[in-house]
């Protein structure tokens, strides 16, 4: 929606103006929204999880996505966050201005909040500011530390988002003191999935629906004390959820079932999960994730809403 509304005002084409207004002034040289002209053999190639290549995709939501950028230009972003004003980078914004996009206005869970376009944390006793990206071959972390002046950036091309965090983690253990070293096999203890065991809040049968533009499909969940979730769409089989999980209030999960709708179908895909728990209703997305030769995955979301019934 952003990246309309800067477009509808600028004039402007949406990559267009970021170029021109945020990276050139910024020196950032080999930075683009999609491929740049010239940028061509600067592009990385993104692999599958089964090491293959990925064949080249784009986007038509440009302003959450599609953005290209080296390393050092990374980098250059984060000094200029960090208020370190090079004498080849113009003043976008004021101080002031960026001091106010690191404040957290919503609260994530109880040690993050979110501010404007940053993710605010606080591990040991730094405050962290931060922002990650994660698509089919791709995953990024930019993290500021503001108080120490530092700035880290780690580019994967290949969706390695563990291996990306455990990195920035160990860098920030050898250059903060107090922040702890980072212990590998403590660190894949974390990144295993736990056994997922319902509250009794969760627990039970839900009953609800799927919107598609095509039609309500009926959605039904059995969510059993033994952590198993039945899954039951339509007039199609049961199937099982898997992957399952509960983070921050949200039921998060995957399985194999037909949503009907064309867009969805060109490709095989799965649909994943992603519902908030409030009191007696789970509402959310049920996103469709293609799988072309199971290396890459675009997404398109539908609403759920169910209601528990028993």
């Amino acid at each position: 929606m952003l990246d309309y509304i800067i477009s509808r005002i600028s004039g402007k084409n949406y990559s267009d103006f970021i170029r021109e207004e945020v990276f050139l002034p910024l020196g950032m040289t080999r930075a683009a929204v999609k491929i740049g002209r010239g940028h061509e053999t600067h592009h990385a190639i993104r692999y599958g999880v089964d090491g293959l290549p990925i064949p080249f995709y784009d986007f038509d939501h440009r302003g959450a996505s599609a953005a290209y950028c080296s390393a050092h230009d990374l980098i250059r972003f984060g000094m200029f966050h960090l208020k370190n004003h090079l004498l080849d980078q113009k003043v976008i914004l004021s101080d002031e201005t960026i001091d106010e996009m690191q404040r957290p206005t919503v609260d994530v869970n109880e040690n993050t909040g979110y501010g404007v376009g940053w993710e605010i944390s606080k591990e040991a006793e730094y405050t962290i500011v931060s922002h990650d990206g994660g698509m089919g071959g791709v995953a990024t972390q930019l993290v500021l530390v503001p108080s120490e002046n530092l700035a880290v950036v780690v580019l994967c091309n290949a969706r390695q988002y563990a291996l990306t965090l455990l990195i920035v983690k160990k860098i920030l253990s050898l250059m903060l003191p107090g922040y702890g070293p980072i212990n590998a096999d403590e660190d894949k203890e974390k990144l295993t999935p736990t056994k997922f065991e319902p509250s009794c809040m969760l627990a039970g049968k839900w009953s609800g629906f799927i919107h598609t533009y095509e039609e309500d499909i009926t959605f039904n969940l059995a969510i059993k004390d033994s952590g198993d979730i039945h899954v039951k769409m339509g007039d199609q089989l049961t199937t099982l959820l898997n992957e399952t999980r509960f983070i921050d209030g949200y039921l998060k999960g995957s399985f194999s079932c037909d949503i009907g709708t064309l867009d969805a179908n060109r490709f095989p895909y799965h649909l994943h999960l992603d519902l908030k728990q409030r009191d007696n209703v789970l509402n959310g997305s049920v996103i469709s994730i293609s799988l072309p030769g199971r290396r890459v995955g675009n997404a398109l979301s539908h609403w759920a809403e169910l209601v528990k019934v028993d």
